[in-house]
C-alpha cells in the first residue's frame, strides 16, 4: 500500500519534470523571480496533481480535465505564455 503512494509521488515527479522541459521549448521563463518561487510552484502542482488522482480516482475525466487545468494555470504563472497557448499545450501534454 505504502508503496503505491511512493510510485504515485515518483511518477508525478516524472510527469512535471517532463511537462516544464516541454513548456521550455515553447516559451521563456517569467523575469525577476527567485529561484525559490518556480520550485514552489511545481510543489503546488504536484500537490495538485495529487490530490487531484485521489479524488477524482473514479471519474477518468473529470481528473484529465482537472489536471489540464491546473497544468495550465501554474504553467502560465511560470512562464511568459499566454493562457491558451499553455492549455493547448497542457492538452497535447500526455498525463
Amino acid at each position: 500500500m505504502m508503496e503505491d503512494y511512493i510510485y504515485t509521488v515518483f511518477i508525478i515527479a516524472m510527469d512535471i519534470y517532463c511537462c516544464v522541459l516541454l513548456f521550455q521549448s515553447f516559451a521563456e521563463k517569467r523575469d525577476g523571480k527567485n529561484k525559490l518561487v518556480p520550485f514552489a510552484e511545481v510543489c503546488i502542482l504536484a500537490v495538485l496533481y495529487l490530490v487531484i488522482s485521489f479524488a477524482f480516482r473514479d471519474y477518468i475525466h473529470l481528473k484529465f480535465m482537472a489536471v489540464i487545468v491546473a497544468t495550465s494555470v501554474i504553467m502560465t504563472l511560470m512562464f511568459q505564455i499566454r493562457y491558451l497557448k499553455a492549455l493547448g499545450l497542457s492538452i497535447f501534454f500526455p498525463v
